[in-house]
């Protein structure tokens, strides 16, 4: 049993209008077909009862499409077409989670353009395989289409969402059929629209078929909703990972024997790899911290720390007297720097401080100046 779900994010996009005119298309009674009205607006219920046959059949969905399907895959359904509401709510996402296939109805303007990038969002999240069916597009003129038509496929390009080659053209044939309860063909079965409506039905088959693997892909449409399918399987399949002693990797992947999918391999490995990243970035702030603070062991960073901001108060004053050049307020820094420096012939403080015989400038308590705590350049800068 194959699934067709309608979904868009947008009102008026043409689910209802797609999903009745391909179930009609489709319906055959040797092969039968369900619809599924989850949308409460209830459209495709209106065509139901406007159509008067009974056929096909319809049941309608509240919260959820689970039981529907399940029933109809016991019934013998062959294909059941889902309509869904033009919201993200909890029955478009079990609807889409059903699905064989999603069908988006967009058409070309900016807004529905912009509503699928949510839908084609739910579609990658649930590893379903999806297209973006233009709906609703002006004509063509001369077998070349709109200008608004190729501008739309060039901006869902950049989704990476697969787009059908053809166009659902906004026809009076499709209003005209909906209101009597019918399909294209069977309202006009020459007519343009009934032609459109069978060429999306064949795509729609072909990309199905592909997904399966009874046939192979040819078109963009079902070409890359069948790779997208098999890709995401592939990573949905689960790995059986040794453990660390028979060869795996540590250091990336959890101890112990596991089975994870791929997805799960990725998520450990990135986690480990950020882990790893902060623990450098720490160990060099680290680092950094270290060699720029003072050691009290080492006379000349002490002496550089106290010397910088005397150097930088005197470049101050001097050149706002003077109004001296960057060379002599330069040099100046310099030469306050090198008084400071040990062995210079730097004058005793004035704050009761005698150099000891050892080289070392005492206190009154007579302790080491070395031994007390260091202010850090910053401190010193603040006093």
């Amino acid at each position: 049993m194959n699934v067709i779900v309608f979904a868009s994010r947008k009102g008026g996009s043409g689910k209802s209008t797609l999903a009745a005119h391909l179930a009609a298309h489709v319906h055959k009674t040797t092969k039968p077909c369900l619809l599924v009205d989850a949308d409460p607006q209830g459209s495709l219920t209106l065509w139901h009862k406007l159509r008067g046959t009974n056929e096909p059949q319809i049941k309608t969905a509240v919260n959820s499409v689970s039981g529907i399907v399940a029933a109809a895959k016991r019934d013998g359904y062959e294909w059941v077409f889902i309509d869904t509401p033009p919201n993200l709510s909890a029955v478009v996402d079990d609807a889409i989670k059903n699905a064989t296939m999603v069908v988006i109805p967009a058409r070309p303007g900016v807004f529905d353009v912009n509503a699928v990038q949510e839908t084609i969002h739910m579609c990658r999240a649930a590893r379903k395989p999806y297209a973006v069916v233009l709906n609703g597009a002006p004509a063509r003129r001369d077998e070349v289409e709109s200008r608004i038509v190729t501008i739309a496929r060039e901006q869902l390009a950049k989704f990476r969402a697969p787009v059908w080659g053809g166009q659902i053209t906004n026809r009076a044939d499709l209003l005209m059929a909906l209101g009597k309860g019918e399909g294209a063909r069977e309202y006009f079965a020459e007519g343009r629209a009934a032609a459109e409506i069978g060429r999306l039905w064949a795509a729609i088959e072909r990309s199905v078929k592909a997904i399966r693997g009874t046939a192979s892909a040819s078109g963009v449409m079902h070409r890359q909703a069948a790779l997208e399918f098999k890709a995401e399987n592939r990573m949905r399949r689960p790995v059986l990972l040794r453990s660390a002693g028979q060869g795996l990797q540590s250091d990336i992947i959890p101890r112990g024997l596991a089975v994870l999918t791929r997805d799960d391999v990725a998520c450990h490995a990135a986690a480990r790899i950020r882990s790893i990243h902060h623990q450098h970035v720490e160990h060099h702030d680290r680092r950094q911290r270290q060699d720029h603070r003072p050691d009290a062991n080492r006379p000349d960073h002490v002496l550089r720390a106290k010397a910088a901001p005397f150097g930088i108060r005197a470049c101050l004053i001097f050149q706002s007297l003077h109004n001296a050049p960057a060379f002599f307020l330069l040099l100046l820094s310099r030469l306050c720097f090198f008084s400071f420096r040990p062995g210079s012939s730097a004058p005793a403080p004035a704050s009761g401080r005698a150099p000891s015989p050892t080289g070392r400038t005492r206190t009154r308590s007579g302790s080491p100046a070395s031994a007390r705590p260091i202010l850090n350049s910053q401190s010193a800068c603040s006093e």
